[in-house]
């Protein structure tokens, strides 16, 4: 709009009259021109909102994660031998979770029939579970054993770790090597192979079992206390779980030493003779799938040694 307090300018502009358009090439090409950088600056924002987007779902991702690593169980507590089932009966779902090479996790309830199982924990100790058991591995320091028999052997572990077998009659705390709970149906029956166990119960009451013995503690609170002889058959049902025992290329004082320690009973000769004859005679044949009794005089048949069980320890002479 021309002012007008201005006539001069008004003057020229109306004697120069509409300026002619410029030409459709010319306003096609500036169109174009800036329509290509209007759509170009629309897609850096869709891409910058877009890669913001990205980055809140994956830190959402990365969150919702750690809590889900943190608050399910993801630590091989126990695996079982290659080759053998595993009934897992109850289980938190947990989505690292592997079943790859028998593994048992925190939170699974391991169930046996009428075979039993073996595991073996993180640490390299032994667990046998009779038939008909249930066990739960509620943590990586405490297993709870609802039903059936469990038989524990921490002599080929190597750092222990700290372990409590609770039951609803009271908590068996690991102080020892070899010992079994089972969890009769209206009490406890807890023995000790070789080391020790202290069994907790009551309100504050505890009672602590050596090798050899052996606590029954029924639903009333009732203790009862025992000895075991050497070869028990407590122990039978566990043997039974036990690996074969290696005797191909060993020699006698090897595998005299090896049932010994099964059996959790010291080894000892009667005279030097005797122990000398038993570190040169050396042992062929296949792996003795036989309990520590059987396995002693499997041994020992063809041989001019003979072994015998005296209280704890195993005693070997001549013929």
């Amino acid at each position: 709009m021309i002012p007008d307090d201005d006539p001069p300018i008004r003057l020229l502009l109306h004697r120069a009259g509409r300026r002619p358009p410029p030409p459709e090439a010319v306003t096609a090409a500036v169109y174009q021109r800036t329509r290509t950088a209007w759509a170009a600056q629309v897609h850096r924002r869709q891409v910058t909102h877009r890669g913001y987007a990205i980055a809140a779902s994956l830190l959402v991702a990365l969150l919702v994660g750690r809590f889900a690593w943190n608050f399910y169980p993801h630590q091989v507590l126990a695996r079982a031998p290659v080759g053998q089932d595993l009934l897992i009966a109850h289980t938190y779902w947990h989505p690292f979770a592997s079943r790859s090479g028998g593994a048992v996790y925190a939170g699974d309830l391991v169930q046996t029939d009428a075979a039993g199982t073996s595991l073996v924990r993180a640490d390299g100790s032994d667990l046998r579970m009779g038939r008909d058991t249930s066990l739960l591995f509620s943590t990586a320091a405490e297993l709870r054993l609802q039903r059936g028999r469990l038989y524990v052997n921490t002599s080929g572990a190597g750092r222990m770790q700290k372990l409590v077998i609770a039951t609803d009659f009271g908590r068996v705390e690991h102080l020892g090597t070899q010992y079994l709970v089972d969890r009769e149906r209206d009490a406890l029956l807890v023995a000790v192979r070789d080391g020790r166990v202290a069994v907790h119960y009551g309100r504050d009451q505890a009672l602590e079992l050596l090798g050899g013995e052996a606590a029954h503690l029924d639903s009333q609170g009732t203790l009862r206390r025992w000895t075991l002889a050497a070869f028990d058959g407590i122990w039978d049902w566990a043997d039974a779980l036990a690996a074969p025992l290696p005797i191909d290329g060993l020699s006698l004082y090897s595998v005299l030493d090896s049932i010994a320690r099964r059996a959790g009973l010291e080894l000892r000769y009667d005279t030097p003779e005797a122990e000398a004859e038993s570190r040169k005679l050396l042992l062929h044949g296949a792996p003795l799938a036989l309990q520590p009794r059987q396995a002693l005089q499997a041994v020992l048949a063809t041989t001019s040694l003979a072994g015998k069980a005296d209280g704890r320890e195993i005693i070997v002479d001549a013929r």
